[in-house]
């Protein structure tokens, strides 16, 4: 039992089928959508494709699902929210040292595309809008929008704040 059609796992939801049976469901749900997704999956079951081969389709499809298409505003937020705390996947994780170095590694000595380093140069100096400028005393000294934990009851900044804390509060999670 894997996944049930984006139903819910509901015990009553739940059909239990044999390894033939779960590869037959797959063609014959292949056969009325025409979803890449069930033809890699049917043809892994039967043994006519690697588990490599079906990441490296299904890889395929998803890469171009997605190119090109423009997300509204809101889908935008609401993706960001679902993303934000502990609906991050990385949530409460730390990458080891060890991985911290390899991707140090990788990432020295990188070469970027020339538009990128046109991009750069367009903002460095004189070509920056605000060389040569500094905040005037007024904007130094306005008071800044300062919000309280109502976990912890630290205060600080709002976006940090909404970041770090809230939802997001350790002491929340303890």
């Amino acid at each position: 039992m894997f996944g049930n059609l984006c139903g819910f796992n509901a015990p009553d939801n739940i059909v239990w089928l044999s390894l033939e049976q779960h590869a037959q469901a797959h063609e014959l749900l292949f056969e009325l959508h025409n979803r890449k997704g069930d033809f890699v999956a049917w043809k892994t079951l039967m043994g006519h494709m690697s588990h490599e081969e079906a990441i490296q389709e299904i890889r395929k499809v998803q890469g171009f699902a997605n190119k090109g298409l423009k997300r509204s505003k809101e889908y935008k937020e609401k993706r960001s929210l679902d993303y934000t705390g502990t609906g991050n996947p990385f949530f409460g994780k730390h990458h080891h040292d060890d991985v911290k170095v390899r991707i140090g590694n990788a990432q020295r000595g990188r070469v970027h595309a020339n538009t990128t380093i046109e991009k750069y140069k367009a903002r460095i100096g004189p070509k920056n809008p605000f060389f040569g400028k500094t905040h005037s005393e007024e904007y130094k000294n306005t008071k800044k929008v300062k919000v309280e934990c109502p976990h912890c009851h630290k205060i600080g900044g709002i976006l940090p704040m909404k970041r770090w804390h809230f939802d997001n509060c350790g002491p929340c999670f303890q």
